[in-house]
């Protein structure tokens, strides 16, 4: 990554930060199930995807921020399937 921080990036590290606090008392969660689930509709393809592929957490958060990149921040210049 070239530095720069995405917004996917922000979206991941917050679901990271969130899922610490009923960790810390006893509570586990389905860490994929809330990420695929807050997820845009740009990248309902690629979690069709990662769902049936066997990705620890660290992988799948590296899939998808290597994916967020592949897609430019303009509404204007995103993929039609982002914009349906």
């Amino acid at each position: 990554m070239d530095g720069r921080e995405t917004t996917m990036d922000v979206y991941l590290r917050t679901i990271k930060d969130k899922l610490s606090e009923p960790a810390a008392i006893g509570i586990a969660l389905d860490k994929e199930a809330l990420i695929f689930n807050g997820i845009t509709k740009c990248f309902r393809y690629l979690i069709v995807s990662l769902e049936q592929q066997d990705l620890d957490f660290d992988e799948l958060t590296a899939r998808l921020v290597e994916e967020a990149e592949r897609y430019p921040a303009s509404p204007e210049m995103a993929p039609p399937h982002c914009l349906t």
